[in-house]
């Protein structure tokens, strides 16, 4: 079968030659489109590296001077301190509360600002990695508990992260490690700080290296370093308050009775300002970065052209067969079976699909290796990445190669497929009569 195939290919490549055209379009069309399309969806389906599902947001203010119910007593720093530890603990003793973490009001993971920096090993020689995201928290405030970040093997536990004191410590994800120390367990080895000059800010001990974690929802990532933060002053002014809630209890409601119920927690000149579903908070900076009506756009453009691709390809087909229904009753009077016809007109078709997607994808290297390929999010290139296909010029074309050419030849099979076992069973006297 695979001789005749390619025997009725070669015999009608004059009238083949505008459908392999076709396909070769088609082709790189696909990669067009498609391209963004599986970056976001892969760039979406990323874990997030820590536990959002069970985590509420609650951001504390301090009231102004001029604002009614200003306590001046209470804005001493003695006084300040025993009402933040009031508010925290209130919150953090609450029976659906597991633990809390605190930090400077909204720099925690999923929010809209971050802070990012670059690092380089003591060892001669070591290339600077730019884009390393990094995140400060308090000391004793369970953040990595809270958060629900795994330390990796050879360091310590997220609780002996908590008590400790590390005033110039760095925690790193396994991602940054490897690049410096593949293989190694790099807690105790040391990073200069670069600033934006190129001068050494200071020495950093690595204390701790987590699981690859991703600030953001829509960055690929896992590059970062957790460290103190060393502008934090207590009391605090304002503050959020990370809760984490037992396993079963649901953040939703738990959310609207603690809002509703923020008067009661008042504490000296603190004010629950408001209170968040984590989730709420990572959706709503993915919004405010345009990323959901970005990726959006991308799918609805996506779907259009994957209907119109499958139309267009049954109705090539279609003709082309009709125009064979003469030959097709000439293999049937010979003893071809309805099965060898239909095998016939498929192969033909997925042989034809196959070179064409080769000569389409050549095509479309010429352009990938002139502009890129797609990079999703545009931060994305801001960032050091490691072990993601999408960021990786052979995985990346590997992959979306893959995608198109089951793409093109499952679309060419419906295609073809449908004429083919209409053509196969016309009876060899009529498709002879027809001819």
């Amino acid at each position: 079968m695979i001789r005749i195939i390619l025997k009725n290919l070669w015999n009608r490549r004059g009238r083949n030659a505008w459908l392999f055209i076709e396909l070769v379009i088609v082709t790189a069309l696909s990669w067009y489109i498609f391209d963004p399309v599986l970056v976001s969806l892969a760039d979406e389906t990323q874990p997030l590296g820590y536990d959002a599902d069970r985590l509420v947001r609650v951001n504390v203010i301090s009231l102004p001077e001029n604002a009614s119910g200003y306590d001046v007593a209470a804005a001493d720093s003695t006084a300040g301190m025993s009402f933040y530890h009031r508010i925290l603990d209130r919150l953090g003793s609450l029976p659906e509360v597991e633990n809390r973490s605190v930090n400077a009001i909204e720099t925690g993971l999923g929010e809209q600002s971050l802070s990012v920096n670059s690092f380089r090993a003591l060892t001669a020689g070591d290339s600077l990695v730019n884009g390393v995201i990094q995140l400060t928290y308090w000391h004793d405030t369970n953040f990595f508990e809270t958060f629900g970040i795994r330390t990796a093997q050879g360091s310590p536990s997220p609780e002996e992260l908590s008590r400790q004191l590390y005033r110039s410590g760095v925690v790193i994800t396994k991602d940054l490690a490897e690049v410096y120390w593949p293989g190694e367990n790099a807690v105790g080895k040391h990073f200069k700080r670069i600033n934006s000059d190129g001068d050494t800010v200071n020495m950093q001990r690595i204390v701790a290296v987590v699981e690859p974690v991703r600030y953001h929802s829509f960055l690929r990532t896992g590059a970062m370093a957790f460290s103190l933060d060393p502008w934090a002053t207590f009391p605090p002014e304002d503050f959020t308050v990370t809760l984490r809630l037992r396993p079963g209890a649901d953040v939703g409601d738990f959310s609207r009775s603690l809002a509703a119920a923020a008067p009661d927690y008042a504490a000296g000149n603190y004010r629950i300002a408001s209170v968040t579903p984590y989730e709420s908070v990572i959706e709503s900076t993915a919004m405010a970065n345009g990323v959901p009506s970005e990726r959006s756009r991308r799918m609805a453009a996506g779907m259009f052209f994957l209907v119109n691709l499958i139309l267009g390809v049954v109705g090539s087909f279609v003709l082309q067969t009709e125009r064979r229904v003469g030959e097709i009753g000439v293999h049937r009077s010979y003893g071809a079976t309805r099965t060898d016809i239909t095998v016939m007109i498929v192969g033909e078709a997925v042989v034809l699909a196959l070179v064409s997607v080769a000569v389409g994808t050549l095509l479309y290297l010429q352009r990938a290796l002139y502009s890129g390929l797609d990079g999703g999010f545009g931060n994305n290139q801001m960032f050091y990445d490691t072990g993601c296909w999408q960021s990786d010029f052979g995985s990346h074309f590997a992959v979306i190669t893959v995608a198109t050419a089951l793409l093109v030849v499952g679309c060419t099979v419906i295609g073809s497929l449908i004429p083919a076992l209409r053509a196969s069973s016309i009876r060899p006297v009529d498709a002879l009569r027809a001819e």
